[in-house]
């Protein structure tokens, strides 16, 4: 182990001397809980809390014993179509939308205790606990029933299975405490057909009709359930239950006109004796059932926790001495994990497999904000999700020539399959930056694990299709390529020349498609194809004020006059929900952070001094309406040695879903903010850049924060870092040799030799 002094080695580094105690072992597993010990009031925000997932299906957590109006099994790539309604509709307007459906869910269970059916309310319910653990992946709900004087401890565990996608269990239990007497047990799949509606909020559908019907009701020995199939994408869903028990006998069991099936179980209960019932529930997209042994709880949580310790062990993250933050951070982590396709088959939704809001589509907050979390603790998910970019380039390329472009591709702006399904053209389609960050994801894929058989098989084609498609959108002008009639990340500003924002990605994408396309001498790509790249990102206008010293977000923004902050009603927020865009669009207001976005992106050439001019103006104008926006902001504010803002934007950061601080985690969660939540600590505390292939760390510490680590994989190799008041600490966990960068001092870890202190 080497140690050098400190002190000229991190010029920007802000330091705090004083000690900070360690937490032992059971203060740390609390930050791996997430736990309610009272009926929750907000019961749709709960639900989403303590949804289960695995990538393939996924369960809002509601309660098995009552109906619920936002319950929901939602499965990645089921979805439906449905038109687009228009007022006045346009050349080139999108015809249709995709909707996730949201499926009949398979989890209800429930009891009656001497004829009375239970009832989930403060009057029955004592001593009640859910419990998430992240660690296991097992949900846990342990309560007393009371009815007159009669006790009954009721208890269960549940889990959606990483090991085996199409399974989750539930093994629910109930034990007459003080009394003798009979307790029937009711497992049933009710049908719900009809989507969440909220007409007065765009993040949610419109959607009145069905979705779906039922194709077969399902009875075959001891499993049941039902096949559903969608209307016009012709999506075949296959739900199966299989239960059970441990003592008792099964009284009956109907399939009422398709629609729902009852399993009454009845048992003669005894007083310290517990029955169990154990629901196994199965789910199939488009395939046949498979065959599964041993599907007991023990077996299956076994399993589960073996997946997440290796989860854990590569997404190691730890605010020793901050609980708050580190449970945050975690639960945010495991939401992301139950929320990706493993398989490259689809993409990511908004709200993960957690609700209905935006209606399971994906956004680029794929690529800018999850895709880094992934690429760095398990880059084969992260290969993934770009190779479901790449499995709909013929479907842009089609939206490319809609939109009048001969050459190309125009990646949507929101969807499932790779259709374009956003009706709002200014603030959707004219958002074409969406190209340029799926390319700036595929260069950092390369630079941070070297993969040369996917640039060769996918990432080229993704280079040279979203280049061919900006030589075409921009043009010059006085020696200058610029770029015309577009929106950029702040959706509060739309159809502008020269959004610094996309004109900065763009120039990286070209840069990158020349770089890439000509490393790998790619086939069908000319010599003067290639000079049309190079001479537009060398001559990439982008927007300065000089007398400012910042940087204009775009040709027209500046000269806008400023919404009037101080005399706009806490309720009148978000904007979009009570002012119509027009208004909206006039003024300099911002939904969230555009420039300063860029400026952590694509920003090392970027003084200092104006990094802390943009941050300082835009703040002042944004509004952090989007969930995209704190952790923007609080990256940036790290960089420019703002670490009480950077606290403070951090915090709010990690548990907006947790505190449901936007008021819409009601409709699942936001998996980009649980991404950025990631990035707010390993690219805003740890100042972690990857730059040209190399990587770089200029790590803060503050005392509101406190000491933290995290683990990150870069190029096949392992390494944890590590940042207290008085060290900085390197750490190789695994791997033959790894080289980066603390600030400006290259560092090289070995085997022999795998530590460094700073």
């Amino acid at each position: 182990m080497r140690l050098i002094k400190r002190e000229l080695m991190l010029p920007f580094c802000t330091v705090n001397n004083e000690l900070i105690s360690q937490k032992n072992e059971g203060e740390e597993m609390k930050s791996y809980l997430i736990e309610e010990n009272t009926l929750p009031k907000n019961k749709a925000h709960h639900e989403t809390l303590f949804s289960l997932g695995n990538g393939f299906v996924g369960f809002r957590g509601s309660f098995y014993e009552e109906a619920s109006a936002t319950e929901g099994c939602f499965i990645n790539n089921f979805y439906e179509t449905h038109p687009i309604k228009y007022g006045e509709k346009a050349y080139g307007f999108p015809e249709i939308t995709e909707s996730m459906v949201n499926i009949p869910t398979p989890r209800n269970i429930t009891f009656i205790l001497d004829g009375e059916k239970c009832i989930l309310d403060e009057a029955h319910v004592k001593d009640y606990q859910r419990t998430l653990n992240l660690k296991t992946g097992v949900l846990s709900v342990v309560y007393t029933y009371m009815k007159e004087k009669k006790k009954l401890k009721v208890t269960s565990e549940a889990l959606v299975s990483f090991h085996y996608e199409n399974i989750s269990v539930i093994k629910y239990t109930v034990t007459p405490l003080n009394f003798d007497g009979t307790v029937e047990i009711i497992s049933s799949l009710n049908r719900r057909s009809k989507a969440l509606v909220a007409k007065d909020d765009p993040r949610v559908a419109d959607i009145e009709k069905p979705s779906f019907y039922v194709d077969e009701a399902i009875l075959d020995n001891d499993t049941y359930g039902y096949r559903f199939k969608t209307f016009e994408t012709k999506k075949s869903v296959l739900v199966l239950e299989e239960i059970k028990v441990n003592k008792g006998k099964l009284v009956g069991g109907e399939i009422y006109e398709k629609v729902k099936y009852n399993q009454h179980l009845t048992f003669d209960g005894r007083q310290g004796e517990t029955i169990e019932v154990l629901k196994i529930n199965e789910i199939y997209l488009d395939e046949k059932r498979k065959t599964f042994e041993n599907l007991n709880f023990d077996f299956l949580k076994e399993k589960q926790t073996a997946y997440l310790e290796d989860f854990w062990k590569k997404s190691e993250v730890n605010l020793e001495t901050n609980e708050d933050l580190t449970q945050g951070i975690r639960f945010n982590l495991f939401h992301l994990l139950q929320s990706v396709n493993k398989t490259g088959d689809f993409g990511i939704a908004a709200k993960g497999l957690t609700g209905e809001g935006y209606e399971g589509h994906n956004f680029w907050d794929t690529e800018i904000f999850i895709f880094p979390y992934f690429l760095f603790t398990q880059p084969e998910i992260a290969k993934n999700l770009l190779i479901y970019r790449y499995k709909t380039l013929e479907k842009s390329k089609a939206r490319a020539r809609i939109l009048g472009y001969e050459k190309g591709v125009k990646f949507p702006w929101r969807s499932i399959s790779g259709i374009e399904c956003s009706g709002y053209f200014p603030a959707g389609t004219a958002q074409y930056h969406i190209n340029a960050d799926i390319a700036y994801a595929v260069a950092q894929y390369y630079e941070a694990t070297g993969d040369d058989d996917f640039m060769r098989t996918y990432g080229n084609e993704i280079l040279l299709e979203t280049a061919r498609f900006f030589i075409e959108v921009g043009h010059m002008q006085k020696g200058q390529f610029k770029i015309d009639c577009v929106t950029g990340p702040d959706e509060y500003t739309a159809l502008v020349n020269n959004n610094y924002y996309t004109n900065k990605m763009v120039q990286a994408n070209l840069k990158n498609a020349y770089k890439y396309l000509t490393k790998y001498k790619v086939k069908g790509v000319t010599i003067k194809e290639l000079e049309a790249f190079k001479v537009a990102y060398e001559n990439m206008y982008l927007p300065f004020n000089k007398k400012l010293k910042l940087t204009p977000q775009d040709d027209s923004f500046l000269d806008k006059e400023l919404w009037d902050f101080e005399n706009t009603p806490k309720e009148k927020y978000p904007l979009l929900l009570h002012y119509h865009p027009m208004k909206i669009y006039k003024h300099q207001v911002c939904k969230q952070a555009d420039v300063c976005l860029a400026d952590f992106l694509v920003g090392d050439d970027v003084p200092l001094e104006v990094k802390e001019n943009n941050f300082n103006y835009y703040m002042k104008v944004t509004t952090h309406d989007s969930s995209l926006s704190y952790n923007t902001y609080g990256i940036m504010a790290c960089a420019i040695d703002y670490l009480d803002e950077a606290y403070d934007l951090y915090t709010k950061n990690v548990r907006l879903d947790i505190d449901n601080s936007h008021n819409n985690s009601n409709h699942g969660i936001h998996t980009a903010a649980m991404g950025g939540s990631w990035l707010g600590l390993v690219f805003g505390f740890g100042g972690m850049r990857l730059i040209d292939g190399k990587l770089f760390f200029n790590p803060k510490f503050t005392k509101a924060l406190g000491p933290y680590s995290f683990v990150i994989q870069y190029q096949g190799k392992v390494l944890k870092v590590s940042v207290n008041a008085d060290t900085i600490t390197y750490t190789l966990l695994k791997g033959n040799k790894v080289e980066f960068y603390n600030t400006i001092t290259k560092v090289e870890l070995t085997e022999k030799d795998p530590e460094f202190m700073v």
